[in-house]
């Protein structure tokens, strides 16, 4: 999957979330590989965006996610992320509103620009 207007760069990683509690419900395969953190993990912390995401981005990625759940436009941007091992590291997230209006709202929140770049395998437990 390539990143809208980018070169060809691919994502590393994703992540389905219900909206709006933001609770995950699917994730691509290689979390460990990329960030640290194993799948066991993600889906044990209801709240990992709080460990996840720097605390200075936190606030704007959470208003990104209401922007897309709402008006369905898909949107690329900036976020910090702490590894598993509390390094920082800087990616861009494509957030994507999944399923038609009226239905359940889930997002697809993509990862891009780590590095080595591996492409995004299934996304677990997500159905799609």
């Amino acid at each position: 999957m390539d990143s809208p207007g980018s070169t060809g760069e691919h994502a590393c990683m994703a992540w389905i979330l219900d909206f709006p509690t933001l609770a995950l419900s699917g994730i691509s395969c290689p979390t460990e590989s990329v960030l640290g953190y194993r799948i066991g993990w993600w889906r044990s912390q209801p709240a990992f965006w709080q460990t996840v995401v720097h605390q200075n981005d936190l606030p704007g990625l959470l208003a990104q996610c209401g922007a897309v759940a709402e008006h369905g436009a898909e949107r690329v941007f900036p976020v910090c992320l702490c590894t598993a091992d509390g390094k920082d590291q800087h990616y861009s997230i494509h957030l994507q509103r999944l399923g038609a209006p009226g239905e359940h709202v889930r997002l697809r929140a993509s990862l891009f620009g780590a590095p080595p770049p591996t492409a995004v395998g299934p996304v677990a437990g997500a159905g799609i």
